[in-house]
C-alpha cells in the first residue's frame, strides 16, 4: 500500500496541493522524508513501528 501511495496519491494529490498552496504565498515548501533512502528505509520497517494501537506514524511520534 506505501508503495501505492507514493506512485499515485503522493504525487497526483498530495504534493500538487502543497505545492500551489505554497506558491499562492510564495513560500519555499520542502519535503525532507520523501529522499528515496528515506522511503526505502520506512519501506523495510516492520508494521508495529509504523501503527501500534491505533496510533498512525508511530515512531516518527516516539
Amino acid at each position: 500500500m506505501m508503495a501505492i501511495d507514493y506512485q499515485t496519491y503522493l504525487i497526483d494529490d498530495i504534493l500538487q496541493k502543497v505545492d500551489r498552496a505554497s506558491m499562492t504565498v510564495s513560500l519555499e515548501a520542502r519535503e525532507p522524508y520523501l529522499d528515496h533512502r528515506v522511503i526505502e528505509w520506512a519501506a523495510q520497517l516492520p508494521d508495529n513501528f509504523k501503527y501500534s494501537k491505533g496510533v498512525k506514524k508511530h515512531i516518527l511520534k516516539k
